[in-house]
């Protein structure tokens, strides 16, 4: 009886149950005896969803809240300056300079700190631009997106522990909703690089490392354990280009509206699958989008061939959508099932794709999205046959798959170094490139070359 009185009185106190209000109130709510200050986002009987000046948000039990009051009629954010001074000051000793941006407070070594939030405000605009452009209902950001790169995996340690956020099994960086903050480490200088090195090197679609061979390749680090607590997007260990860009993906669809910060109403393969979808650079440029294999995520392409080759279940579609099961399972397969499913749905059915986003993003944020509601969500996004949609998208992702590294036996009109590269065939490495002895013989008048 209590909590329902206090439910009723704290509805009249903020306005009502609308959690869209024009204008929020400032409160103060004490729980536990701890006060906390800032405006309500999500309410039900049982928690109430606050979030602070600053933007960090807090997840408190009804029953466990003493008392309640308004400060203010409306609610105002803190300055980008004020926030960054507090982040300056609770960094202290950690060798990092505070550097703010368009939309970044980014945090990190002062050598390479402007590189990091340059890199960090393109992602926003790739993100930001790729919905806006396809009508997706997007907001300006409430709150400075913050970021912090630690120069070293201890310093990065203590930090995710305060978190509670364990740093082990290969963790490189995290987003967290409730602090809405990145954090990261460099990678420690090797005999090879130094420290004037950039950090953003040559491109992934690029790199001669990460063409397929025959069979799939797999990074040592793939069975490395990886199971963060809800509320937290982590990244195992990778490239550090590429740990930012994931966790970048994450904070900016949960700050212009893609996904909810409020309760757990986003699936995971949707929240993954976005991120690792970015990761790829023909996703995040435009003059980048129609060059071969831009496009393509090649390491989570390869996970996903090995999973479908040795572990995946046929008819499994509908079981992946409804339930986060697989990422407890082998969180490397369901990583490499979100990143093919994803980029086949946006590549080939992008307003259905953009229709689901929508959808779940407008739900209730707090009330449960059951594995029933998320099914039947799926489905009426995409339809009710998934085994067809399921057939489709795997021969999708197969046609996908960039031929093997050596050359066919009948080679279709190679005739440059630049013919070789987009074909996947890297002429610096001698072990990709076929004996003369090997070459099919040509017809009179017929180049070896031609069909």
């Amino acid at each position: 009886m209590r909590q329902l009185l206090f439910v009723l009185a704290f509805s009249l106190l903020t306005g009502g149950t609308s959690l869209c209000a024009a204008e929020p109130k400032f409160v103060e709510l004490v729980a536990e005896g701890k006060a906390y200050e800032g405006k309500v986002v999500g309410r039900n009987d049982e928690k109430i969803w606050l979030v602070q000046r600053d933007g960090r948000m807090h997840t408190l039990e009804v029953k466990k809240i003493e008392s309640f009051r308004k400060l203010a009629d409306k609610f105002s954010p803190l300055g980008a300056g004020h926030v960054r001074d507090e982040l300056r000051r609770e960094l202290v000793g950690e060798r990092m300079e505070v550097l703010g941006t368009g939309k970044y407070l980014v945090a990190g070594p002062a050598t390479v700190v402007g590189e990091y939030a340059q890199l960090f405000e393109d992602q926003y605009r790739a993100v930001y631009n790729y919905f806006s452009v396809r009508g997706f209902p997007i907001r300006e950001p409430e709150f400075p997106l913050i970021a912090i790169i630690f120069p070293d995996a201890k310093s990065f340690a203590r930090y995710a522990a305060k978190d509670k956020v364990e740093a082990k099994g290969g963790l490189k960086g995290y987003y967290v909703q409730s602090s809405n903050r990145i954090a990261l480490y460099q990678d420690a200088p090797s005999a090879e690089t130094s420290d004037a090195s950039p950090p953003v090197r040559i491109p992934f679609w690029k790199d001669p490392e990460a063409v397929p061979g025959n069979e799939p390749q797999l990074p040592p680090w793939v069975k490395a354990p990886e199971k963060p607590p809800l509320n937290h997007w982590a990244s195992t260990d990778s490239k550090l280009e590429a740990t930012m860009i994931h966790e970048a993906t994450h904070q900016v669809a949960f700050n212009i509206g893609i996904h909810s910060r409020v309760g757990q109403t986003n699936p995971r393969w949707l929240a993954e699958g976005l991120a690792t979808v970015f990761e790829a650079p023909g996703m995040r440029s435009s003059s980048l989008a129609k060059t071969p294999g831009a496009k393509l995520n090649l390491m989570r392409l390869n996970n996903f061939n090995d999973f479908v080759a040795h572990r995946r279940q046929p008819k499994s579609l509908a079981a992946y959508v409804q339930s986060d099961q697989v990422f407890a399972e082998n969180v490397i397969d369901g990583y490499a099932q979100a990143w093919a499913l994803t980029y086949f749905l946006i590549e080939t059915r992008p307003r259905e794709y953009s229709r689901l986003m929508h959808s779940i993003a407008a739900r209730p944020a707090t009330e449960n999205y059951d594995e029933k509601q998320r099914l039947a969500d799926f489905e009426a996004a995409f339809g009710a046959d998934l085994a067809l949609l399921e057939a489709k998208f795997l021969r999708f992702i197969e046609e996908a798959t960039p031929p093997a590294s050596r050359v066919v036996a009948r080679p279709k009109h190679i005739r440059t170094l630049d013919d070789l590269r987009r074909n996947g065939i890297n002429p610096i490495k001698k072990s990709q490139l076929v004996p003369l002895s090997e070459m099919p013989k040509a017809k009179p008048g017929q180049s070896a070359y031609d069909k």
